[in-house]
Formats: structure tokens, sequence, C-alpha cells
């Protein structure tokens, strides 16, 4: 999604947020987000009278403020990026009472759908050597990064006679891989 500012992170908050129940929370909870992008800016979000706000202002009588980046909040929002995962790494700092922003950060429920898609980006490297007496040796190597989704399983299957090979890939957490394999057929 890239960086953003703040309006445009407000707008996408709205829009995840607009059909979210706040019904079930007491009192008055309110969250301050300052964003760590190039551009900045302060936002908040708030439930009072059982109803969420999402504006692009400070806010002074908060409960808790994140600092965090703007496409790191939404991964968050979106349930990609755990609270406590993002604090340990350094992505997001939480000054004051971070179960306050859960509160409402809950409020928003992905649909299953959208974490069930894989979110990989993934480059194959192919170099092929022929050898004497018609062996042809390949090595592949893949590089695969995927974003935070339940499962990873990738799995490569060759037919004996051919050169066909299939490679099949589902996403895990947050994951960098790199393998290499060398593959040795012999042509008639």
């Amino acid at each position: 999604m890239g960086i953003m500012n703040k309006e445009e992170v407000v707008k996408e908050l709205k829009e995840r947020f607009k059909d979210s129940d706040a019904s079930n929370v007491e009192g008055v909870v309110a969250a301050q987000v300052d964003l760590r992008d190039e551009e900045g800016g302060t936002l908040y979000l708030e439930v009072k009278d059982k109803t969420l706000s999402i504006e692009p202002y400070e806010y002074y009588d908060r409960n808790v403020i994140l600092n965090v980046s703007s496409s790191d909040l939404l991964e968050i929002v979106d349930k990609k990026l755990n609270p406590a995962d993002a604090i340990s790494k350094g992505i997001l700092n939480a000054e004051g009472d971070l179960d306050k922003a859960l509160e409402i950060l809950n409020l928003y429920k992905p649909k299953i759908e959208d974490l069930s898609k894989p979110q990989i980006e993934e480059k194959s490297e192919v170099e092929i050597e022929e050898k004497p007496e018609g062996k042809i040796e390949a090595t592949i190597e893949v590089k695969a990064e995927s974003k935070p989704t339940p499962k990873t399983t990738s799995k490569t299957k060759a037919t004996k006679g051919t050169n066909k090979t299939t490679t099949k890939t589902t996403a895990r957490p947050a994951s960098k891989t790199t393998s290499k394999s060398k593959t040795k057929a012999k042509t008639k």
C-alpha cells in the first residue's frame, strides 16, 4: 500500500471501520496515532457514547498514543501484523494503556477471505547447463518473501522422463526464504 498521508489513512480507516459495532465499549476510549511516515501527521480513533469516530487531529484526553507508520498501522488493523510482535520489533511504540487501543482496533473484523489470500513475492532464477553424454543439469534458485498469513507450504514435483517441474507455494507468517535445488536429467 505504501506511504500515505494522514488524510488517506483516515479515509482507509473509516472505510474499514464503517460497519464496526462499538456498542460493547464502555465509557470513552481514545487512541491518538502519530504517523512515522515522511509526511507524518496525527489522527485519533475514539469511542464515545458507543460510537466510533476517526479524525485527523490530536486528541488531548487520550488513553494511549501509538507511534507507527501508516502501512504498519493498516496491517495491524487488518490483523496481518500482531501488535505484540510490532512492539517487540520496534515497529509500534505505545505510550499509555495499550489495551484501550486494542479495544478500538479489535472493532474491525476483516473478512475471512481477505486473511486467507496468500501474499507472496517470489523471484526464480533457472540456470541450465548441458553436460557430456546428453545430460542436462539445471539449478533453480527461488527467493520468496511472504506477508503474514496463516501457513506456508511449498511443494516441487518433477515428472520422470520429462523436463516438467511443478511448484506450489502457499504463504506463512512473515518470512524470507531462499532455496536452491539441482536437477539432473538425461535426454534421449
